[in-house]
């Protein structure tokens, strides 16, 4: 289950068997570069950053 795939941090929290939000946390960083990435990627071509 991913949180992009509209998955819920309570969820993830439960099915990865993990103590508290922290840990989302943690292993959420590396997802939310990827999921920035996703999005800079979609832009319009006359997007600017």
């Amino acid at each position: 289950m991913r949180l992009a795939d509209g998955g819920t941090e309570g969820d993830l929290i439960r099915l990865a068997g993990w103590k508290s939000r922290q840990m989302l946390s943690r292993y959420g960083a590396s997802a939310a570069d990827e999921r920035a990435r996703e999005a800079y990627r979609k832009r319009s071509p006359g997007d600017r950053i």
